[in-house]
């Protein structure tokens, strides 16, 4: 069947309590400029805290649990990480969106350049290996500012300490670098820790933790000038769908398909409808690996994105992973989808027919970018099987 595919700019995403949160640089050509960043909250270890008698701080570290990374750490000078306190204040009964900058400090309390880490790689603490994450030594003005106020309101509970330390921001420079690292926030070695003494003990360390109660934000931008996405976002082919769809995480691009076919099918009954999506160029090339999986949504009345029928049904079934295919003897690689129970429901006229999107998965939490063949030789096509009712 005929369909009219071209590229769209996502609108925002909700971004608080992700399960994974990234910080990072990436420019290229095809898509522009990204720049991912996060801000977070860390807990008291209990109310009512005290650091004893004339409590000295001897160093404050931050402490973020990798959990990937996208594109190469070391390219274009090396990606830099920076930390700046917050100063606004988030909340965990609120919904914040991926559009929502939070106001910090300029002043970077610490910043690591990322050229030459492994991020796969054990860390030594205090002679015993942890699990890989980033360290951080923060400036010592911020640690003694807590410790100053041992036993006092700011750390009788939670609330009172969002008030006092309203929490980190964590962000990348945005001159140098081609890559996103990603953080899990509320994996056990994310933490704060204090180190000091006072003047009953020495060596005394105490951990502050992105827990139950800490709120956490992502957000997004995207800079798409002169970049080959620019000329398709505004001057896409509605008529016959264009050539090229880009597809970008984190609020940034996703493929409108339109079916206008759909409607002339008559009455019939859907064995099968398969969506075939097919990259082009090379895959998994520089570290920008292809993502593993996307996702096909229908659209809703206000053109945002909805779910099909298809999607309650198993994995195995709906489809949307990766798979290597050869194609006139070269190897490249497609995403399948099974949408059966979505046409017929046009078909039947139970739903409208406004189309469909194609977006990362999860688009939040990745920050893959690819180009999927549209009007062309081998590009995007629906197979359809189905029974005619007489």
């Amino acid at each position: 069947t005929k369909l009219i595919s071209y590229t769209v700019r996502e609108d925002s995403l909700r971004s608080d309590e992700l399960g994974v949160n990234i910080a990072g640089h990436i420019e290229n050509s095809q898509f522009g400029t990204s720049n991912n960043s996060f801000s977070f909250q860390v807990e008291l270890p209990n109310n009512d805290l005290s650091f004893g008698n004339n409590p000295v701080l001897d160093s404050m570290v931050l402490c973020l649990a990798y959990d990937g990374s996208y594109g190469d750490l070391n390219e274009n000078g090396g990606l830099i990480i920076k930390v700046a306190s917050l100063e606004e204040r988030i909340h965990k009964d609120s919904t914040y969106y991926s559009n929502n900058a939070l106001a910090f400090d300029n002043t970077s309390l610490a910043q690591a350049n990322m050229t030459n880490i492994n991020i796969e790689d054990s860390v030594m603490v205090n002679g015993v290996n942890q699990q890989p994450h980033l360290r951080m030594v923060l400036d010592s003005s911020l640690g003694q500012d807590i410790l100053n106020k041992s036993g006092a309101t700011e750390l009788s509970d939670n609330e009172s300490f969002f008030d006092f330390i309203m929490g980190f921001h964590v962000s990348s420079d945005t001159n140098q670098g081609n890559a996103m690292l990603y953080f899990g926030l509320k994996k056990d070695l994310t933490k704060l820790i204090i180190y000091y003494h006072n003047d009953d003990s020495t060596n005394i360390e105490v951990e502050f933790r992105v827990d139950n109660e800490a709120a956490t934000q992502g957000y997004f931008e995207h800079n798409y000038s002169a970049s080959s996405a620019e000329t398709l976002i505004q001057n896409p082919d509605t008529l016959n769908g264009d050539s090229l769809l880009f597809i970008q995480s984190n609020a940034g691009l996703k493929s409108k398909i339109a079916l206008p076919d759909i409607d002339s099918l008559g009455e019939v009954i859907i064995n099968k409808a398969e969506l075939v999506l097919t990259i082009d160029g090379a895959s998994d090339a520089s570290g920008f690996e292809l993502p593993q999986s996307l996702i096909c949504l229908s659209i809703d009345s206000l053109g945002q994105n909805a779910f099909i029928a298809d999607q309650f049904e198993s994995s195995g079934y709906y489809g949307g992973s990766k798979t290597s295919v050869t194609i006139d003897g070269q190897s490249t690689t497609q995403y399948h989808f099974n949408i059966a129970y979505h046409i017929q429901e046009l078909i039947n006229k139970e739903k409208e027919n406004r189309g469909l999107y194609i977006l990362t998965f999860p688009s939040s939490e990745i920050a893959d970018q690819l180009i999927l063949k549209g009007n062309q030789a081998y590009g995007i096509e629906l197979n359809l099987t189905y029974t005619k009712i007489k």
